[in-house]
Protein backbone atom coordinates (compact mmCIF):
# COMPACT_ATOMS: atom_id res chain seq x y z
CA UNK A 1 0.00 0.00 0.00
CA UNK A 2 2.94 2.66 0.73
CA UNK A 3 4.62 1.42 -2.34
CA UNK A 4 1.38 2.23 -4.25
CA UNK A 5 1.12 5.84 -2.36
CA UNK A 6 4.95 6.72 -3.38
CA UNK A 7 3.90 5.83 -6.78
CA UNK A 8 1.10 8.09 -7.46
CA UNK A 9 3.23 11.01 -5.65
CA UNK A 10 5.56 10.25 -8.15
CA UNK A 11 2.84 9.99 -11.02
CA UNK A 12 1.65 13.44 -9.90
CA UNK A 13 5.18 15.33 -9.85
CA UNK A 14 5.10 14.34 -13.60
CA UNK A 15 2.05 15.77 -14.40
CA UNK A 16 2.13 18.87 -12.78
CA UNK A 17 5.77 19.95 -12.18
CA UNK A 18 6.82 23.01 -13.28
CA UNK A 19 9.78 25.50 -13.62
CA UNK A 20 10.17 29.03 -13.12
CA UNK A 21 13.76 30.25 -13.58
CA UNK A 22 15.20 34.11 -13.35
CA UNK A 23 18.08 34.66 -15.62
CA UNK A 24 19.81 38.29 -15.90
CA UNK A 25 19.67 39.28 -19.42
CA UNK A 26 20.63 42.49 -21.26
CA UNK A 27 17.71 44.74 -21.63
CA UNK A 28 17.43 48.54 -21.40
CA UNK A 29 15.73 50.29 -18.61
CA UNK A 30 11.83 51.33 -19.49
CA UNK A 31 12.14 49.33 -22.50
CA UNK A 32 9.03 46.53 -22.76
CA UNK A 33 8.35 45.13 -26.32
CA UNK A 34 10.79 42.25 -27.73
CA UNK A 35 12.13 42.16 -30.84
CA UNK A 36 12.95 39.31 -33.48
CA UNK A 37 16.12 38.56 -35.30
CA UNK A 38 16.26 37.10 -38.67
CA UNK A 39 19.08 36.34 -41.46
CA UNK A 40 20.37 34.37 -43.55
CA UNK A 41 23.87 32.45 -43.99
CA UNK A 42 25.80 31.34 -47.01
CA UNK A 43 29.07 30.13 -48.57
CA UNK A 44 31.10 33.22 -49.01
CA UNK A 45 33.02 30.96 -51.85
CA UNK A 46 29.86 29.45 -53.78
CA UNK A 47 27.11 31.50 -52.23
CA UNK A 48 24.75 28.79 -51.52
CA UNK A 49 22.96 28.71 -48.43
CA UNK A 50 24.14 27.09 -45.45
CA UNK A 51 21.76 24.50 -43.60
CA UNK A 52 22.72 23.37 -39.67
CA UNK A 53 24.35 26.39 -38.97
CA UNK A 54 24.46 27.18 -34.99
CA UNK A 55 23.48 30.74 -33.99
CA UNK A 56 23.90 32.13 -30.64
CA UNK A 57 23.27 35.19 -28.97
CA UNK A 58 26.18 35.03 -26.05
CA UNK A 59 25.16 35.78 -22.70
CA UNK A 60 21.69 34.38 -23.37
CA UNK A 61 19.92 31.56 -23.62
CA UNK A 62 18.56 32.37 -27.06
CA UNK A 63 19.79 30.58 -30.02
CA UNK A 64 18.59 28.72 -33.32
CA UNK A 65 19.42 26.82 -36.16
CA UNK A 66 19.54 27.20 -39.57
CA UNK A 67 17.14 25.57 -42.03
CA UNK A 68 18.20 23.87 -44.99
CA UNK A 69 17.81 27.43 -47.08
CA UNK A 70 19.82 29.45 -44.42
CA UNK A 71 17.96 30.73 -42.62
CA UNK A 72 17.05 30.84 -38.98
CA UNK A 73 14.84 33.14 -36.52
CA UNK A 74 15.76 34.26 -33.18
CA UNK A 75 12.95 35.63 -31.29
CA UNK A 76 11.43 37.44 -27.75
CA UNK A 77 14.74 39.03 -27.76
CA UNK A 78 14.71 42.13 -25.12
CA UNK A 79 15.69 45.39 -26.93
CA UNK A 80 19.75 45.79 -26.08
CA UNK A 81 23.56 45.25 -27.84
CA UNK A 82 24.63 41.23 -28.28
CA UNK A 83 27.19 39.53 -29.62
CA UNK A 84 26.39 36.70 -32.15
CA UNK A 85 28.36 33.52 -32.94
CA UNK A 86 27.66 31.35 -35.84
CA UNK A 87 29.13 27.83 -35.69
CA UNK A 88 29.09 25.39 -38.30
CA UNK A 89 31.12 22.33 -39.45
CA UNK A 90 33.87 23.11 -42.29
CA UNK A 91 33.79 26.53 -41.22
CA UNK A 92 34.70 29.11 -39.59
CA UNK A 93 33.11 30.45 -36.67
CA UNK A 94 31.61 33.78 -36.99
CA UNK A 95 31.65 36.23 -34.15
CA UNK A 96 30.03 39.27 -34.69
CA UNK A 97 29.90 42.23 -32.03
CA UNK A 98 27.54 45.29 -31.68
CA UNK A 99 24.11 43.80 -32.78
CA UNK A 100 21.34 45.92 -31.68
CA UNK A 101 18.00 45.06 -31.90
CA UNK A 102 15.23 47.75 -30.98
CA UNK A 103 12.02 47.74 -29.42
CA UNK A 104 9.28 45.65 -31.66
CA UNK A 105 12.18 45.80 -34.14
CA UNK A 106 12.49 43.12 -37.02
CA UNK A 107 16.75 43.22 -37.58
CA UNK A 108 17.70 41.34 -40.35
CA UNK A 109 21.19 40.07 -41.14
CA UNK A 110 23.01 38.25 -43.81
CA UNK A 111 26.07 36.60 -42.99
CA UNK A 112 28.90 34.44 -45.12
CA UNK A 113 31.01 31.41 -43.98
CA UNK A 114 34.56 31.17 -45.23
CA UNK A 115 35.61 27.27 -45.27
CA UNK A 116 37.82 26.40 -42.62
CA UNK A 117 41.22 24.83 -42.75
CA UNK A 118 40.70 21.07 -42.42
CA UNK A 119 41.73 20.13 -38.32
CA UNK A 120 42.34 16.76 -37.75
CA UNK A 121 42.04 16.53 -33.91
CA UNK A 122 38.04 18.23 -34.25
CA UNK A 123 37.13 15.68 -36.47
CA UNK A 124 34.67 12.50 -34.94
CA UNK A 125 35.42 9.23 -35.77
CA UNK A 126 33.82 7.29 -33.27
CA UNK A 127 30.84 6.00 -34.33
CA UNK A 128 27.52 6.37 -32.21
CA UNK A 129 28.32 9.49 -30.99
CA UNK A 130 26.14 12.12 -29.70
CA UNK A 131 26.16 15.97 -28.52
CA UNK A 132 23.31 17.84 -27.18
CA UNK A 133 22.72 20.93 -24.94
CA UNK A 134 26.35 22.61 -26.26
CA UNK A 135 24.81 25.69 -27.39
CA UNK A 136 28.16 26.97 -29.25
CA UNK A 137 29.37 23.58 -30.91
CA UNK A 138 29.77 23.67 -34.39
CA UNK A 139 28.26 19.66 -34.59
CA UNK A 140 24.89 18.73 -35.12
CA UNK A 141 23.04 19.05 -31.81
CA UNK A 142 19.92 15.67 -31.03
CA UNK A 143 18.70 17.87 -28.30
CA UNK A 144 18.88 21.21 -27.20
CA UNK A 145 18.81 22.47 -23.57
CA UNK A 146 14.64 23.32 -23.77
CA UNK A 147 14.38 19.87 -25.43
CA UNK A 148 15.83 18.55 -21.98
CA UNK A 149 13.65 20.47 -20.12
CA UNK A 150 10.28 19.88 -22.00
CA UNK A 151 10.69 15.87 -21.51
CA UNK A 152 8.13 14.74 -19.00
CA UNK A 153 9.94 13.70 -16.38
CA UNK A 154 10.84 12.98 -12.35
CA UNK A 155 13.05 16.26 -11.19
CA UNK A 156 14.29 17.79 -14.29
CA UNK A 157 17.46 15.41 -14.94
CA UNK A 158 19.53 14.78 -17.48
CA UNK A 159 19.98 11.52 -16.97
CA UNK A 160 16.33 11.04 -17.65
CA UNK A 161 16.30 12.74 -20.43
CA UNK A 162 18.32 10.89 -22.68
CA UNK A 163 16.66 7.70 -23.01
CA UNK A 164 15.16 9.45 -26.13
CA UNK A 165 17.98 8.46 -27.96
CA UNK A 166 18.61 5.08 -29.54
CA UNK A 167 20.00 2.34 -27.69
CA UNK A 168 19.11 3.54 -24.55
CA UNK A 169 16.54 2.34 -22.30
CA UNK A 170 15.71 3.30 -18.41
CA UNK A 171 13.03 2.44 -15.63
CA UNK A 172 10.18 4.66 -15.10
CA UNK A 173 11.42 5.63 -11.08
CA UNK A 174 15.03 5.11 -11.91
CA UNK A 175 17.31 7.80 -13.19
CA UNK A 176 20.48 4.92 -14.43
CA UNK A 177 20.24 3.96 -17.98
CA UNK A 178 21.65 1.54 -19.71
CA UNK A 179 23.35 1.26 -23.22
CA UNK A 180 22.23 -1.73 -25.97
CA UNK A 181 21.05 -3.98 -22.94
CA UNK A 182 24.48 -4.19 -20.73
CA UNK A 183 24.37 -3.39 -17.23
CA UNK A 184 23.39 0.43 -15.85
CA UNK A 185 26.99 0.67 -14.10
CA UNK A 186 28.75 -0.29 -17.40
CA UNK A 187 28.47 3.62 -18.54
CA UNK A 188 31.24 5.18 -17.55
CA UNK A 189 30.46 8.68 -16.62
CA UNK A 190 32.19 12.34 -16.60
CA UNK A 191 32.04 15.98 -15.25
CA UNK A 192 34.52 17.96 -16.81
CA UNK A 193 36.88 15.00 -17.39
CA UNK A 194 36.24 13.43 -14.03
CA UNK A 195 34.79 10.58 -13.20
CA UNK A 196 32.03 10.30 -10.63
CA UNK A 197 30.92 6.90 -8.57
CA UNK A 198 27.35 6.78 -8.10
CA UNK A 199 25.85 10.33 -9.66
CA UNK A 200 22.50 9.69 -7.71
CA UNK A 201 20.17 11.16 -5.54
CA UNK A 202 17.21 8.84 -3.45
CA UNK A 203 19.41 5.65 -3.95
CA UNK A 204 16.64 3.86 -1.67
CA UNK A 205 13.92 4.32 -4.61
CA UNK A 206 15.92 1.91 -7.79
CA UNK A 207 19.27 2.89 -7.23
CA UNK A 208 18.73 6.57 -7.66
CA UNK A 209 15.41 8.86 -8.56
CA UNK A 210 17.57 11.38 -10.02
CA UNK A 211 21.12 12.51 -10.86
CA UNK A 212 23.36 14.73 -8.23
CA UNK A 213 24.41 17.19 -11.51
CA UNK A 214 22.05 20.03 -11.97
CA UNK A 215 20.70 20.24 -15.77
CA UNK A 216 21.40 23.98 -14.53
CA UNK A 217 24.98 23.55 -14.17
CA UNK A 218 25.54 21.96 -17.62
CA UNK A 219 26.79 23.54 -20.67
CA UNK A 220 26.82 20.28 -22.86
CA UNK A 221 26.75 16.71 -23.09
CA UNK A 222 28.45 14.42 -25.20
CA UNK A 223 27.34 10.83 -25.10
CA UNK A 224 29.03 7.51 -26.79
CA UNK A 225 27.16 4.55 -27.38
CA UNK A 226 30.20 2.29 -29.02
CA UNK A 227 33.32 2.62 -30.56
CA UNK A 228 34.66 5.01 -27.91
CA UNK A 229 38.47 5.58 -28.31
CA UNK A 230 41.38 4.57 -25.99
CA UNK A 231 41.41 7.79 -23.87
CA UNK A 232 38.16 6.09 -22.06
CA UNK A 233 38.53 2.85 -20.22
CA UNK A 234 37.27 0.32 -17.37
CA UNK A 235 33.75 0.28 -19.10
CA UNK A 236 32.08 -1.86 -21.24
CA UNK A 237 28.89 -0.01 -22.62
CA UNK A 238 29.58 3.83 -23.26
CA UNK A 239 30.77 7.43 -22.21
CA UNK A 240 28.66 10.17 -20.99
CA UNK A 241 30.82 13.12 -20.84
CA UNK A 242 29.43 16.19 -19.21
CA UNK A 243 31.05 19.81 -19.42
CA UNK A 244 29.87 22.33 -16.88
CA UNK A 245 28.61 25.94 -17.48
CA UNK A 246 31.26 28.46 -18.52
CA UNK A 247 30.26 31.91 -17.25
CA UNK A 248 29.84 34.12 -19.71
CA UNK A 249 30.34 37.78 -19.78
CA UNK A 250 31.79 40.46 -17.71
CA UNK A 251 29.10 41.00 -15.34
CA UNK A 252 28.22 39.10 -12.56
CA UNK A 253 25.10 37.14 -12.96
CA UNK A 254 22.34 35.91 -10.41
CA UNK A 255 19.48 33.41 -10.50
CA UNK A 256 17.01 31.63 -8.67
CA UNK A 257 14.87 28.51 -10.01
CA UNK A 258 12.01 26.63 -8.46
CA UNK A 259 10.19 23.45 -9.42
CA UNK A 260 7.47 21.30 -7.58
CA UNK A 261 10.40 18.68 -6.70
CA UNK A 262 13.93 21.22 -5.97
CA UNK A 263 14.79 24.56 -5.16
CA UNK A 264 17.92 25.86 -6.60
CA UNK A 265 20.14 29.31 -6.34
CA UNK A 266 22.70 29.78 -9.00
CA UNK A 267 25.86 32.83 -9.04
CA UNK A 268 28.68 33.22 -11.57
CA UNK A 269 31.08 35.88 -12.46
CA UNK A 270 34.40 36.86 -13.45
CA UNK A 271 37.66 38.55 -12.04
CA UNK A 272 40.93 40.03 -12.73
CA UNK A 273 39.61 42.22 -15.97
CA UNK A 274 38.20 38.84 -17.33
CA UNK A 275 41.40 36.62 -16.55
CA UNK A 276 39.25 34.55 -14.36
CA UNK A 277 35.52 33.36 -14.13
CA UNK A 278 33.81 31.69 -11.05
CA UNK A 279 30.45 29.58 -11.00
CA UNK A 280 28.56 28.48 -8.09
CA UNK A 281 25.10 26.52 -7.89
CA UNK A 282 23.15 24.96 -5.26
CA UNK A 283 19.89 22.36 -5.19
CA UNK A 284 18.04 21.37 -2.84
CA UNK A 285 14.77 19.09 -3.08
CA UNK A 286 11.85 19.22 -0.60
CA UNK A 287 10.00 16.17 -1.14
CA UNK A 288 9.31 16.75 2.55
CA UNK A 289 7.58 19.47 2.61
CA UNK A 290 5.44 18.23 -0.32
CA UNK A 291 4.59 15.55 1.45
CA UNK A 292 3.66 17.69 4.19
CA UNK A 293 1.82 19.83 2.28
CA UNK A 294 0.01 16.89 0.93
CA UNK A 295 -0.74 15.46 4.26
CA UNK A 296 1.59 12.64 3.82
CA UNK A 297 3.21 12.66 6.75
CA UNK A 298 3.57 9.13 7.38
CA UNK A 299 5.36 8.76 4.03
CA UNK A 300 9.03 8.09 3.77
CA UNK A 301 10.55 11.77 3.08
CA UNK A 302 14.09 11.79 1.03
CA UNK A 303 15.53 15.03 1.68
CA UNK A 304 18.75 15.89 -0.77
CA UNK A 305 21.02 18.97 -2.01
CA UNK A 306 23.81 19.37 -3.93
CA UNK A 307 26.26 21.92 -4.68
CA UNK A 308 28.85 22.71 -7.96
CA UNK A 309 31.54 25.03 -7.96
CA UNK A 310 34.40 25.65 -10.06
CA UNK A 311 37.05 28.57 -10.80
CA UNK A 312 39.36 29.51 -13.69
CA UNK A 313 41.96 31.33 -14.06
CA UNK A 314 44.12 31.88 -17.34
CA UNK A 315 47.57 32.28 -15.70
CA UNK A 316 49.27 33.31 -19.00
CA UNK A 317 48.65 32.86 -22.77
CA UNK A 318 49.80 29.08 -22.41
CA UNK A 319 48.04 27.52 -18.95
CA UNK A 320 44.73 27.79 -17.90
CA UNK A 321 44.07 26.38 -14.21
CA UNK A 322 40.58 25.51 -12.99
CA UNK A 323 39.31 24.19 -9.52
CA UNK A 324 36.08 22.13 -8.87
CA UNK A 325 33.96 21.14 -5.58
CA UNK A 326 31.24 18.93 -6.04
CA UNK A 327 29.13 17.62 -3.24
CA UNK A 328 25.92 15.82 -2.95
CA UNK A 329 24.05 14.44 0.58
CA UNK A 330 20.86 12.54 1.08
CA UNK A 331 19.04 11.39 4.40
CA UNK A 332 16.50 9.03 4.13
CA UNK A 333 14.16 8.09 7.39
CA UNK A 334 11.24 5.70 8.61
CA UNK A 335 9.15 6.02 11.16
CA UNK A 336 6.29 3.73 11.39
CA UNK A 337 4.19 0.97 13.00
CA UNK A 338 4.24 -2.75 12.39
CA UNK A 339 3.23 -6.06 13.92
CA UNK A 340 5.02 -9.03 14.54
CA UNK A 341 4.40 -12.31 17.19
CA UNK A 342 1.86 -15.65 16.10
CA UNK A 343 -0.68 -13.87 13.96
CA UNK A 344 0.82 -10.34 13.95
CA UNK A 345 -0.71 -9.78 17.40
CA UNK A 346 1.87 -7.46 19.12
CA UNK A 347 2.46 -4.29 18.11
CA UNK A 348 6.41 -3.07 17.35
CA UNK A 349 8.08 -0.03 15.83
CA UNK A 350 10.03 0.08 13.04
CA UNK A 351 12.47 3.00 12.14
CA UNK A 352 15.56 3.09 9.44
CA UNK A 353 18.09 6.06 8.99
CA UNK A 354 20.09 6.39 6.04
CA UNK A 355 22.30 8.71 4.80
CA UNK A 356 24.53 9.27 1.96
CA UNK A 357 27.22 11.04 0.45
CA UNK A 358 29.34 12.06 -2.68
CA UNK A 359 32.34 14.28 -2.35
CA UNK A 360 35.13 15.56 -5.05
CA UNK A 361 37.45 18.08 -5.09
CA UNK A 362 40.24 17.97 -8.36
CA UNK A 363 42.43 20.39 -10.28
CA UNK A 364 43.30 20.87 -13.96
CA UNK A 365 45.95 22.49 -15.69
CA UNK A 366 45.26 22.60 -19.15
CA UNK A 367 49.29 23.83 -21.13
CA UNK A 368 49.94 25.01 -24.37
CA UNK A 369 53.10 24.11 -25.54
CA UNK A 370 54.24 24.82 -28.90
CA UNK A 371 52.07 25.30 -31.47
CA UNK A 372 51.32 21.67 -31.51
CA UNK A 373 51.62 20.18 -28.12
CA UNK A 374 48.70 20.43 -25.97
CA UNK A 375 48.79 18.78 -22.40
CA UNK A 376 46.39 18.25 -19.61
CA UNK A 377 46.83 17.51 -15.80
CA UNK A 378 44.26 16.23 -13.21
CA UNK A 379 44.97 15.92 -9.81
CA UNK A 380 41.61 14.41 -7.75
CA UNK A 381 40.33 12.82 -4.39
CA UNK A 382 37.03 12.13 -3.61
CA UNK A 383 34.83 10.18 -1.12
CA UNK A 384 31.51 8.17 -1.51
CA UNK A 385 29.80 7.30 1.85
CA UNK A 386 27.11 4.96 2.95
CA UNK A 387 25.06 4.84 6.17
CA UNK A 388 22.05 2.71 6.91
CA UNK A 389 20.61 1.48 9.93
CA UNK A 390 17.41 -0.09 10.87
CA UNK A 391 15.81 -1.41 13.98
CA UNK A 392 12.32 -2.34 15.78
CA UNK A 393 11.28 -2.45 19.07
CA UNK A 394 8.16 -3.64 21.22
CA UNK A 395 5.47 -0.97 21.66
CA UNK A 396 3.57 -2.31 24.93
CA UNK A 397 7.13 -4.18 26.56
CA UNK A 398 10.67 -2.78 27.15
CA UNK A 399 13.52 -3.79 24.77
CA UNK A 400 14.23 -3.57 21.39
CA UNK A 401 13.56 -6.61 18.81
CA UNK A 402 16.79 -5.90 16.59
CA UNK A 403 19.35 -3.64 14.74
CA UNK A 404 21.30 -3.52 11.88
CA UNK A 405 23.61 -0.70 10.71
CA UNK A 406 25.44 -0.84 7.53
CA UNK A 407 28.42 1.15 6.48
CA UNK A 408 31.03 2.08 3.74
CA UNK A 409 33.20 4.16 3.10
CA UNK A 410 34.86 4.72 -0.73
CA UNK A 411 37.71 6.76 -0.88
CA UNK A 412 39.59 7.62 -3.97
CA UNK A 413 42.88 9.84 -4.94
CA UNK A 414 43.78 9.95 -8.58
CA UNK A 415 46.44 11.45 -11.01
CA UNK A 416 45.28 11.90 -14.66
CA UNK A 417 47.40 13.38 -17.72
CA UNK A 418 46.60 13.87 -20.99
CA UNK A 419 49.28 14.60 -24.40
CA UNK A 420 47.84 15.62 -27.28
CA UNK A 421 50.44 16.15 -30.45
CA UNK A 422 49.58 17.42 -33.73
CA UNK A 423 52.36 16.24 -36.06
CA UNK A 424 51.34 16.91 -39.16
CA UNK A 425 48.08 18.46 -40.78
CA UNK A 426 47.33 14.89 -41.70
CA UNK A 427 48.88 13.25 -38.09
CA UNK A 428 47.09 13.65 -34.72
CA UNK A 429 49.12 11.74 -31.64
CA UNK A 430 46.88 10.95 -28.31
CA UNK A 431 49.09 9.58 -25.11
CA UNK A 432 47.64 9.50 -21.38
CA UNK A 433 47.58 8.05 -17.99
CA UNK A 434 45.10 7.85 -15.14
CA UNK A 435 46.36 6.52 -11.71
CA UNK A 436 43.87 5.99 -8.72
CA UNK A 437 44.75 5.01 -5.01
CA UNK A 438 41.38 3.17 -3.43
CA UNK A 439 40.70 2.41 -0.51
CA UNK A 440 37.12 0.99 0.95
CA UNK A 441 35.90 0.01 4.54
CA UNK A 442 32.97 -2.13 4.65
CA UNK A 443 31.16 -2.53 8.22
CA UNK A 444 27.99 -4.20 9.61
CA UNK A 445 26.85 -4.27 13.08
CA UNK A 446 24.09 -6.93 13.84
CA UNK A 447 22.11 -7.16 17.56
CA UNK A 448 19.04 -9.44 18.37
CA UNK A 449 17.96 -8.28 21.37
CA UNK A 450 15.05 -10.96 22.35
CA UNK A 451 12.70 -13.22 20.55
CA UNK A 452 10.53 -11.07 18.43
CA UNK A 453 8.04 -14.02 18.95
CA UNK A 454 8.12 -13.65 22.94
CA UNK A 455 8.47 -10.29 24.72
CA UNK A 456 9.21 -11.67 27.87
CA UNK A 457 12.34 -11.18 29.74
CA UNK A 458 15.02 -13.67 28.41
CA UNK A 459 15.79 -15.97 31.45
CA UNK A 460 18.36 -18.11 29.69
CA UNK A 461 20.83 -15.56 28.87
CA UNK A 462 20.34 -16.28 25.33
CA UNK A 463 19.77 -12.82 24.40
CA UNK A 464 21.21 -10.55 23.11
CA UNK A 465 23.18 -11.38 20.30
CA UNK A 466 25.85 -9.32 18.46
CA UNK A 467 27.86 -9.86 15.48
CA UNK A 468 30.24 -6.87 13.75
CA UNK A 469 31.80 -7.54 10.70
CA UNK A 470 34.35 -5.30 8.74
CA UNK A 471 36.24 -5.25 5.75
CA UNK A 472 39.29 -2.58 4.48
CA UNK A 473 40.78 -3.08 1.49
CA UNK A 474 43.05 -0.86 -0.84
CA UNK A 475 44.30 -1.01 -3.86
CA UNK A 476 45.55 0.74 -7.40
CA UNK A 477 44.33 1.62 -10.48
CA UNK A 478 46.09 2.41 -13.08
CA UNK A 479 45.01 2.58 -17.02
CA UNK A 480 46.97 3.94 -19.88
CA UNK A 481 46.48 4.40 -23.49
CA UNK A 482 48.20 5.63 -27.16
CA UNK A 483 46.22 6.45 -30.20
CA UNK A 484 47.04 7.99 -33.76
CA UNK A 485 44.62 9.55 -36.05
CA UNK A 486 45.41 9.30 -39.83
CA UNK A 487 43.83 11.50 -42.61
CA UNK A 488 44.89 8.87 -45.39
CA UNK A 489 43.20 10.25 -48.34
CA UNK A 490 40.63 12.95 -48.28
CA UNK A 491 37.48 10.85 -47.48
CA UNK A 492 39.22 8.74 -45.04
CA UNK A 493 40.11 9.59 -41.46
CA UNK A 494 41.38 6.50 -39.42
CA UNK A 495 41.76 6.40 -35.63
CA UNK A 496 44.24 3.43 -34.30
CA UNK A 497 44.61 2.72 -30.71
CA UNK A 498 45.56 0.56 -28.02
CA UNK A 499 45.11 1.12 -24.38
CA UNK A 500 45.58 -0.66 -21.23
CA UNK A 501 44.13 -1.44 -17.41
CA UNK A 502 45.42 -2.99 -14.43
CA UNK A 503 43.96 -3.60 -10.95
CA UNK A 504 45.64 -4.80 -7.95
CA UNK A 505 42.94 -5.99 -5.92
CA UNK A 506 41.43 -8.43 -8.50
CA UNK A 507 44.92 -8.85 -10.41
CA UNK A 508 43.22 -7.86 -13.73
CA UNK A 509 45.85 -7.11 -16.60
CA UNK A 510 44.00 -5.94 -20.27
CA UNK A 511 44.53 -5.06 -23.15
CA UNK A 512 42.10 -3.59 -25.39
CA UNK A 513 42.64 -2.41 -29.19
CA UNK A 514 40.12 -0.35 -31.16
CA UNK A 515 40.22 1.09 -34.14
CA UNK A 516 37.70 3.56 -36.31
CA UNK A 517 36.93 4.74 -39.20
CA UNK A 518 35.54 7.69 -40.76
CA UNK A 519 34.16 8.06 -44.36
CA UNK A 520 33.12 11.17 -45.73
CA UNK A 521 30.79 10.15 -48.40
CA UNK A 522 29.40 13.75 -49.28
CA UNK A 523 29.64 17.70 -47.96
CA UNK A 524 26.51 16.06 -45.14
CA UNK A 525 27.22 12.75 -45.44
CA UNK A 526 29.51 10.59 -43.48
CA UNK A 527 29.47 6.68 -42.60
CA UNK A 528 31.51 6.08 -39.38
CA UNK A 529 32.54 2.47 -38.34
CA UNK A 530 34.18 1.01 -34.96
CA UNK A 531 35.39 -2.16 -34.01
CA UNK A 532 37.69 -3.10 -30.26
CA UNK A 533 37.66 -4.70 -27.22
CA UNK A 534 35.88 -3.43 -23.98
CA UNK A 535 36.93 -4.45 -20.74
CA UNK A 536 35.63 -3.38 -17.10
CA UNK A 537 37.02 -4.32 -13.83
CA UNK A 538 35.32 -4.76 -10.69
CA UNK A 539 35.33 -2.16 -8.42
CA UNK A 540 36.98 -2.47 -5.06
CA UNK A 541 34.00 -0.53 -4.00
CA UNK A 542 31.55 -3.03 -4.98
CA UNK A 543 32.85 -6.02 -2.97
CA UNK A 544 30.37 -7.65 -0.82
CA UNK A 545 31.27 -8.78 2.58
CA UNK A 546 32.74 -11.84 2.36
CA UNK A 547 32.91 -15.17 4.92
CA UNK A 548 36.52 -15.02 6.48
CA UNK A 549 38.88 -15.82 4.26
CA UNK A 550 37.06 -15.17 0.97
CA UNK A 551 37.29 -12.77 -1.79
CA UNK A 552 34.45 -11.58 -2.89
CA UNK A 553 35.44 -10.02 -6.37
CA UNK A 554 35.15 -11.25 -9.93
CA UNK A 555 37.32 -13.11 -11.87
CA UNK A 556 39.19 -11.19 -14.44
CA UNK A 557 37.07 -9.36 -16.75
CA UNK A 558 35.94 -10.77 -20.17
CA UNK A 559 36.42 -8.46 -22.94
CA UNK A 560 33.13 -7.57 -25.37
CA UNK A 561 33.77 -7.13 -28.52
CA UNK A 562 32.14 -4.65 -30.89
Amino acid sequence: MMGARICLVVVCALLWSVHTAVFAQPRTPGEEKTGDLHGLIVDEQSGEPLGGVNVVLQSTQLGHTTDRDGRFTIGNVHPGTYILQASCVGYRKIVREGVQIGSGEDLQLELSMVPSVFQLREVTVTPGSFSFMKGETSSPQIMSREDIKSVPQFGEDIFRAVNRLPGLSSGDYSAQFSIRGGRQDETLILIDGLEIYEPYHMKDFNEGAISIIDVETIEGVELMTGGFPTQYGNRRSGVFSITSRQPKGDSKRYSVGLSLMNARAMAEGSFDQGRGSWFLSARRGYLDIVFNLMNLNDLPAPVYYDVFSKVNYELNSRHDLSFHVLHAGDKFEIDDVATTGFRDTINTRETAKNKYGNSYVWTTLRSTLGSKLVVESMLSTGLVTKSRGGAEAFIDYPGGIYSVKNERDFGILGLKQDWMYEQTGSLFWEFGYDIRKLDTDFTVDNLVGQDPNDPSVDSLGYYPVETRSRVKKSGNLAGAYLSNRLRVLEPLTLELGLRYDRASHTKDSDFSPRANALIELGKRSHLRLGWGQYRQIHGIEEECLPEPGRSMFHTPSTPVGR
